[in-house]
């Protein structure tokens, strides 16, 4: 247990970490405005400050799972780490990305941000979660 809530806490850090310094790169190359999108909650909004917490809200369940796949997973915690933020990432980003390209006109960079930032920051709490759990 102890495992898994360190798993957990510290691969929602990395993952929010890694997501919000990525945010900065997409917006050098594909400005937006998040909060201009059809749908999005104003930042004054109270609830908005649970979008803050999507990385632990990724991280507690992956640490779960990666429980249940590393003993198929041969390597380094960084080898598995990554083959296991690969997997997560195809099951998460690529559908929910393909359906919000596919259904709304949002801009360039929120989906660069949803493809490639997810690749990379899924990657990174899987290399954080794996650390802790093997």
């Amino acid at each position: 247990m102890r495992k898994f809530l360190l798993a957990g806490l510290l691969g929602g850090l990395a993952i929010f970490i890694v997501s919000m310094a990525l945010s900065f790169v997409v917006q050098a190359i594909a400005p937006y405005d998040i909060f201009s999108l059809a749908g999005m909650r104003s930042i004054d909004d109270p609830l908005m400050m649970f979008f803050f917490l999507v990385g632990w809200v990724y991280a507690f369940p992956m640490a779960y799972a990666y429980s249940h796949f590393k003993g198929s997973m041969q390597g380094t915690f960084v080898q598995k780490g990554i083959r296991f933020g690969f997997l997560v990432w195809l099951l998460t980003a690529v559908p929910t990305t393909f359906i919000i390209f596919t259904t709304m006109t949002y801009p360039l960079g929120f989906h660069l941000d949803s493809i490639v930032g997810g690749l990379i920051w899924l990657m990174a709490g899987s290399i954080v979660i794996a650390k802790f759990m093997d």
